[in-house]
């Protein structure tokens, strides 16, 4: 079966990550990947379709002004805003909320773990000379990412999983029959919309 179906119906590299943008992310020295700068791009999924936008420094914000009083946020898809818009950022919001007072950095990157939100903080955070640096920590895999071999890397601009040689067989049949399964309900029309779409306003972020 495998054989086959890696003949008769080739994968991407961008497995089980196929709703991320092809050339969001670059291989990066030092962090092992990062985002591409100056991209314009969307995420979309059944639950959200926001755009995203990174700037000339590799950070999805506006480009930021030196000589102002900064927070500097670090972390990772949290911290960056996954599912939603640039505006809807909690760095972006909390900007807003502070008003003139500071500027709010946005360092944070899907997938990243502690390890390199440091290094990127000592490589190029530090430049902006945060007064306050906010670390987004999520215990659902923080810890692992801490202790375990960075699993993503870019291939042909897709952000993937490195997966072991073993793992590959497995998940070419799971995407085969995922893919199919998704296919029949769309056909007898069963996949409906399952969120809101107030949620997509910024509107109704405001608090």
């Amino acid at each position: 079966l495998e054989i086959i179906l890696r003949f008769v119906y080739p994968l991407s590299p961008q497995i089980e990550r196929d709703y991320i943008p092809r050339n969001m992310f670059e291989r990066d020295q030092h962090l092992v990947y990062a985002m591409k700068e100056n991209f314009t791009g969307k995420i979309k999924r059944e639950e959200y379709n926001s755009l995203v936008k990174i700037n000339t420094e590799g950070l999805r914000d506006k480009e930021y002004e030196k000589d102002r009083k900064t927070i500097l946020v670090l972390g990772d898809s949290f911290a960056f805003g996954w599912g939603v818009n640039n505006w809807e950022t909690y760095s972006d919001v909390l900007e807003e909320k502070l008003g003139d007072k500071y500027q709010v950095i946005n360092a944070g990157v899907g997938g990243y773990g502690t390890d390199q939100e440091v290094i990127y903080l000592k490589e190029e955070g530090i430049k902006y000379k945060p007064e306050i640096i906010i670390l987004s920590f999520f215990v659902g895999n923080d810890l692992s990412d801490n202790t375990n071999e960075i699993n993503l890397t870019v291939e042909e601009g897709f952000l993937v999983r490195n997966y072991k040689k073993s793992d590959k067989p497995k998940i070419y049949v799971y995407k085969f029959i995922k893919n199919r399964i998704e296919n029949i309900f769309e056909i007898i029309g069963s996949k409906g919309k399952i969120y809101d779409e107030t949620i997509e306003k910024k509107e109704h972020y405001k608090i």
